[in-house]
C-alpha cells in the first residue's frame, strides 16, 4: 500500500469526520421539528428559480472558457465544457470543492496534453480574479452595516483574512496580466538556477506558465466573473425569499461570499456542515432562527447534489 494511497485516503476520512463533527453539533443546537415544518412553507417556484439559476451558470462558465480558448493550441466546444464542468460537480462531492472542478476540467480538455501550461494558467488566473471580485463585493457590502454591533465585530475580525486574500489574488492578477512582470520574475530565478536545481525546474515551469493576450483575457474573464457573481447572488436571495426572510440583496452578497469561500476550504466532504454551520451562525446576527440557516444550507446542497448525480451519470456514460 503505497504512501499516497494512505494519505489520500486519510485526507478523505478527515473531511468525512469534520462534516460529522459539524453535523453532530448542528443537531443539538438547532430544533429538527421546525426544519422539518418550515420545510413544508417553502415557496416551490422561487426555490426551483434559484435552481434554474444555479443551472445558467454552468453554460455561462463554459462560453468565458470557450472563448479564452479559441485560437489556441487547445480545440473544444461549448458542449464539451458544460459537460465537464457538471462533472466536476459529482466528483466535488469526494474532493475538495474548491479546486475539482477546474482541476477535472484542466484534465479532460487536456487529456492529448496539448496546452496544458496554457489552460492552467487560464484557469488559475479566471479562479483569481473571480476569488478577488467576489470577496470585493462581499467587503463592500459588509461596510454597509453600521449599526449591527455583531456585524461590525465580525467585520474586524475578517478584515486581516480579507486583506491577506485580495492582496494574494491581486498579485497573481498582475503577474499574469503583464508579461515585462513576468519576463522579470523569470529573470530572477534564472539567477538562482544556476546554483540550484529546484530553482531551474521553475524557471522552465513560469517559462511555460502564461497567458496568450494577458490584457485581452482579463476583459473576457472580468466581465464574465461579473456575470457569473450577479446570478450566484440571485441563486442565493430567491432562495432565501423562498422563506420571506428580510434580507436584502446587500445582506445576501456578504453573506453568500464568506459562505462561498469557506465551503470551498478543503475540510469536509461538498461543503457539507460547514455551509449550514456558518449559515446558522450568520442568521442569528439577524436576529433569525438559525433553524433557517440550516434549511437554507439544505436546499442550497440539493440543488448541487441534483447536478452532482447528473454529472455522475455523464462519467459513468464516458466509460
Amino acid at each position: 500500500m503505497s504512501r499516497q494511497y494512505i494519505k489520500k485516503n486519510t485526507n478523505q476520512i478527515l473531511k468525512i469526520t469534520v462534516s460529522c463533527l459539524f453535523i453532530s453539533f448542528l443537531a443539538f443546537k438547532i430544533d429538527w421539528n421546525e426544519i422539518i415544518s418550515s420545510l413544508k412553507n417553502v415557496d416551490l417556484k422561487l426555490y426551483l428559480l434559484s435552481t434554474f439559476i444555479a443551472f445558467l451558470t454552468i453554460p455561462v462558465v463554459a462560453s468565458k472558457y470557450y472563448l479564452l480558448l479559441k485560437n489556441t493550441s487547445i480545440d473544444t466546444s461549448i458542449s464539451k465544457l458544460i459537460k465537464y464542468n457538471i462533472i466536476g460537480r459529482f466528483y466535488s462531492l469526494f474532493l475538495p470543492s474548491g479546486i475539482t472542478q477546474e482541476t477535472v476540467r484542466w484534465y479532460k480538455v487536456t487529456k492529448n496534453k496539448q496546452g496544458r501550461a496554457l489552460f492552467l494558467a487560464i484557469t488559475v488566473y479566471d479562479r483569481s480574479i473571480f476569488i478577488f471580485l467576489m470577496i470585493l463585493a462581499g467587503t463592500i457590502t459588509l461596510f454597509f452595516h453600521s449599526s449591527n454591533h455583531e456585524i461590525i465585530t465580525l467585520r474586524t475580525y475578517l478584515l486581516p483574512v480579507i486583506s491577506l486574500l485580495l492582496t494574494v489574488t491581486a498579485v497573481i492578477i498582475l503577474y499574469f496580466s503583464y508579461p515585462s512582470l513576468q519576463l522579470m520574475v523569470i529573470s530572477l530565478l534564472k539567477r538562482f538556477s544556476v546554483h540550484h536545481k529546484i530553482w531551474g525546474k521553475l524557471v522552465i515551469l513560469f517559462e511555460k506558465f502564461s497567458l496568450n493576450k494577458p490584457l485581452a483575457s482579463f476583459a473576457f474573464i472580468f466581465t464574465f466573473t461579473i456575470l457569473v457573481l450577479l446570478l450566484s447572488f440571485c441563486r442565493f436571495f430567491f432562495m432565501s425569499q423562498a422563506f420571506s426572510l428580510s434580507l436584502s440583496f446587500i445582506d445576501i452578497v456578504w453573506i453568500s461570499s464568506l459562505v462561498t469561500l469557506l465551503q470551498s476550504l478543503p475540510i469536509s466532504v461538498g461543503g457539507i456542515g460547514v455551509r449550514e454551520g456558518a449559515l446558522a451562525y450568520i442568521f442569528t446576527l439577524y436576529k433569525l432562527p438559525p433553524e433557517h440557516g440550516v434549511i437554507i444550507g439544505i436546499l442550497l446542497f440539493s440543488q448541487f447534489l441534483f447536478i452532482a448525480v447528473i454529472g455522475g451519470v455523464m462519467e459513468w456514460a464516458e466509460h
